[in-house]
């Protein structure tokens, strides 16, 4: 992926196409952020969420931020708030290595850069980093059930990904049923909540104990 061409110009192009709704399921379930401990953010681009974080409330927690790109990781340290216990990585999430496992793992908008056997390397490299207990939030795109739902979804979909092959070079050719992968995993959903018609979703998914 490419995104460092993109970085200046994503929340403008993402406030265009969806006004809020972007930023509004990046913040949706923030409450399941654990106030102390480890939570890591894959693929969280410019990080524009960030700001409106009280670093007050996340004194105790450290927060490890990756993503490929360098021009990305340079506006969400701009977007950083003071006192926020954050480390930047850029890299690719495959690539990055944590001895403790995290409490929490945020993924907004970045599963959908991934399809078939690539996604599932993706799962499987984020389950592996995920404590026992933890919980994971994902904000991405889902297309709906109904038949209107799925004409314009798929339209704007289908433009998106063209969009974005040309422009940062992704793999995906389609969106995938992430709740499938959550499932054949064994996750448990706690939450849900759909944005913009449901074309946009934020989840809570949580690893089943036996």
């Amino acid at each position: 992926m490419g995104y460092n061409s993109l970085a200046p110009f994503y929340d403008a192009i993402a406030s265009f196409v969806f006004g809020g709704a972007i930023q509004r399921a990046h913040h949706q379930h923030m409450d399941y952020w654990p106030k102390a401990g480890k939570i890591l953010i894959v693929g969280g681009g410019t990080g524009k969420f960030l700001k409106s974080i009280k670093s007050s409330e996340y004194k105790s927690s450290q927060i490890d931020y990756v993503d490929a790109s360098d021009a990305m990781i340079n506006k969400a340290k701009q977007y950083c708030p003071k006192g926020l216990k954050v480390s930047f990585i850029a890299k690719s999430i495959m690539d990055h290595e944590q001895a403790e496992h995290y409490d929490l793992i945020f993924t907004p908008f970045f599963l959908d850069n991934f399809d078939g056997v690539e996604l599932q390397a993706v799962f499987t490299k984020l389950n592996q980093l995920l404590s026992t207990s933890g919980s994971w939030v994902i904000a991405d795109f889902h297309i709906g059930s109904s038949w209107y739902k799925k004409v314009w979804q798929n339209t704007l979909l289908w433009l998106m990904l063209r969009f974005f092959k040309i422009c940062c070079h992704i793999k995906a050719n389609k969106l995938e049923d992430f709740h499938q992968y959550f499932t054949a995993m064994g996750f448990e959903r706690l939450a849900y909540q759909s944005f913009y018609s449901g074309f946009i979703f934020s989840s809570v998914y949580k690893k089943n104990v036996f």
